[in-house]
């Protein structure tokens, strides 16, 4: 069964399932370079996957993908307010925020809105760390913002490592040695009498104390 992107999305994915379990038991992911033989010839659902095939990293993510795009849509009702509010997270990569935008979009019935306008709205979405890496006046469409915000974060990754190594590799800052008072090693030990002179009084010869003479001194019979 070919996908034209109008048809039953769930009677696509069936079939492919049936296909798959014939022809990949192993490894069902194998089908992922077969899948542009599933789509009708220059149909939107052909376009549709050229410009998103890099994105798919398994056949559960692909069949996630293709009903947030083509799958009935759950109300009519324009919900752009919802579809704004939805922000990128901490510690979010782009592409799950990108996802979970568009699914918000889908899902709430807006498959008119301008696609200037989607686009807008995903890049003022993001962390305000990207706006200063990607400028918004670059940007052609959805697939292009994808591009650049996962050449950003490998950047931040990529100098995150560096940083870190180039922290290893250098040696710990040298101790210095204690400061030694360079006037204490000149200076002799005071004695008694260096501190009687010191002072200005009078030294006795005999008791070498200071405060009076030897003449002065009393001695014992």
């Amino acid at each position: 069964m070919r996908f034209n992107g109008e048809g039953d999305v769930e009677a696509y994915i069936a079939s492919l399932q049936d296909h798959i379990a014939a022809g990949y038991p192993n490894n069902p992911n194998d089908a992922l370079r077969h899948l542009p033989y599933t789509f009708d010839k220059k149909s939107i659902g052909e376009k549709w996957y050229m410009t998103y095939r890099l994105t798919f990293t398994s056949m559960e993510d692909f069949y996630r993908k293709l009903r947030v795009r083509f799958a009935p849509r759950e109300s009519d009702h324009f919900a752009e307010m919802e579809f704004a509010n939805v922000y990128q997270q901490e510690n979010e990569t782009a592409a799950v925020y990108i996802d979970r935008k568009l699914e918000v979009l889908h899902k709430s019935g807006v498959p008119t809105m301008a696609p200037r306008t989607i686009l807008w709205n995903l890049y003022y979405g993001l962390l305000a760390k990207y706006h200063t890496e990607i400028k918004m006046d670059t940007l052609r469409d959805e697939w292009a913002l994808q591009q650049a915000c996962y050449a950003t974060e490998q950047q931040w990754t990529v100098g995150a490592v560096m940083a870190a190594g180039r922290a290893r590799q250098q040696p710990p800052p040298a101790k210095e040695p204690p400061r030694r008072n360079p006037t204490a090693a000149t200076q002799p030990a005071a004695t008694p009498a260096a501190a009687a002179t010191s002072d200005r009084r009078p030294v006795c010869y005999h008791c070498q104390k200071s405060g009076h003479k030897a003449r002065l001194m009393l001695y014992s019979p």
